[in-house]
C-alpha cells in the first residue's frame, strides 16, 4: 500500500486558510492592512505579501520622529480626537511603538490545526493498494 500526498493541493488549501487567519488576527484600524494580505505558494514555501507597513505594526518600532498627518486619522478614529495626534507623536518619538506580534501569534497557534484542515482536502491524500 501507498499513501500519496499531494503537497500542492495541500500547500494551495493552507495558504488560503492561513491567510484568512490572519487578516483576522491582524490589529484593525481601517482595515487596510487586514484586506493586504495575500498568500502565494513558491514549490514548498508559503510567502504572505501586505502592505509596507506591517512589518512595524507587527514588531514595533524604536523611538522615532513621524508625521502628526500620518496619526490624526488613526486618533479621531481610536480615541474621537485627531488633536491627541501631537501628544502620540512625542510618545512615539520617546517610545517608540509596541509591537502586536500578530503573525507570529498567529502562525505559532493556528498552523498545526490549520494543516491538519488542508490535509483533508478532496483530492490531497490518495492510497494506493
Amino acid at each position: 500500500m501507498k499513501v500519496l500526498i499531494k503537497w500542492d493541493l495541500v500547500f494551495e488549501a493552507l495558504k488560503y486558510k492561513l491567510e484568512n487567519k490572519l487578516a483576522e488576527n491582524a490589529p484593525v484600524h481601517d482595515a487596510q492592512l487586514r484586506n493586504s494580505i495575500v498568500g502565494k505558494v513558491d514549490g514548498d514555501v508559503l510567502k504572505y505579501y501586505m502592505v509596507d507597513y506591517a512589518i512595524y505594526v507587527n514588531e514595533g518600532t524604536a523611538p522615532h520622529w513621524t508625521s502628526v498627518d500620518n496619526l490624526k486619522k488613526w486618533c479621531k478614529d481610536k480615541w474621537g480626537d485627531e488633536n491627541l495626534a501631537y501628544a502620540l507623536q512625542r510618545h512615539i518619538a520617546l517610545h517608540g511603538t509596541e509591537p502586536s506580534k500578530f503573525i507570529q501569534e498567529t502562525i505559532e497557534q493556528y498552523v498545526p490545526d490549520l494543516l491538519a484542515e488542508a490535509l483533508k482536502t478532496k483530492g490531497a491524500v490518495e492510497v494506493q493498494m
